[in-house]
C-alpha cells in the first residue's frame, strides 16, 4: 500500500538519513529505479534538505534528474517510528510549473516596472494604432493623465496634415530610422517629434512607440 500510494512519499531514517521505503510515485517523481532509492541518503536526492533540521528544511527544493531535466520540489514532512526506529515521513509535490509561471509573472511586472518608471515617453499600441498603455513621462510630454490614454489614436497626435496611417505610424520594423513628425497635445499646443517604434512579439502587430520632443534641437539646427 505503502509502494502504490499516488502521493510521492519517502521515508527515512531520522539519525542517517537513510531511505527505508519510498513509494513508485516518489521514484518517477525523482527519476529514479524504485530498486535504487532504499539505503540511498534523502541528502543526497534532495539537496538541502535536511529533515531534522528546521533551518535546512527548505520550502522548495531543487533537484537534477537523472536524465538532466530539472524539477523544483516541495517537501512536506512528519515524524513516524518504524520497527522502534524514528523516522521522517517526507512528501513531496511537483511545483515547477507553478514556480516558472511565478517566475515569468515576476519578470513581466519588473519589466512593466521599468517601462512605466522611464524618463522616455513611451507607450504600447495596437495594431490599428490604438494606445493600449503609456508610462508617466508620455502622460507628461502630451499632457495627458496616463491612465487615461487606452483606446486614444496615434494618428490623432498629428498636427500634419496627410500624414501616413495609424499602422504605418506604428508598426516601423525594430530597428528602423526615427520619424520626425509634427505633434499636437489636447490642449492645443504642438511640438516636433521624433518618433521610433518597434514591434512585439506578442501579441501579433502590437508595438511599443518612443516619443521625444526635439522642437529646441532642430530650431538650433536651423
Amino acid at each position: 500500500a505503502f509502494g502504490a500510494q499516488p502521493l510521492p512519499t519517502l521515508l527515512s531514517d531520522m539519525e542517517s538519513h537513510e531511505l527505508r521505503a519510498a513509494s513508485a510515485s516518489a521514484a518517477a517523481l525523482l527519476g529514479v529505479a524504485p530498486h535504487d532509492l532504499p539505503g540511498r541518503s534523502l541528502k543526497d536526492l534532495l539537496p538541502g534538505c535536511v529533515p531534522g533540521e528546521d533551518k535546512a528544511f527548505p520550502r522548495d527544493v531543487s533537484i537534477v534528474k537523472q536524465d538532466g531535466s530539472h524539477a523544483v520540489l516541495e517537501p512536506s514532512r512528519t515524524s513516524v517510528s518504524l520497527a522502534g526506529r524514528a523516522c521522517w515521513l517526507t512528501t513531496l509535490v511537483d511545483v515547477t510549473a507553478e514556480r516558472e509561471l511565478l517566475e515569468t509573472q515576476r519578470l513581466a511586472q519588473a519589466r512593466a516596472a521599468a517601462l512605466d518608471a522611464s524618463p522616455v515617453a513611451t507607450c504600447l499600441v495596437d495594431e490599428h494604432g490604438h494606445l493600449t498603455h503609456a508610462n508617466a513621462a508620455f502622460g507628461a510630454l502630451m499632457s495627458l493623465d496616463a491612465d487615461r490614454v487606452d483606446g486614444m489614436s496615434l494618428a490623432g497626435f498629428e498636427a500634419q496634415a496627410g500624414g501616413s496611417s495609424p499602422a504605418d505610424q506604428s508598426a516601423t520594423a525594430a530597428g528602423a530610422e526615427p520619424r520626425l513628425t509634427r505633434w499636437r497635445r489636447p490642449d492645443g499646443s504642438s511640438f516636433d517629434a521624433e518618433i521610433c517604434s518597434a514591434a512585439l512579439p506578442d501579441p501579433a502587430g502590437a508595438c511599443i512607440v518612443t516619443v521625444r520632443d526635439v522642437t529646441d534641437s532642430r530650431r538650433a539646427g536651423d
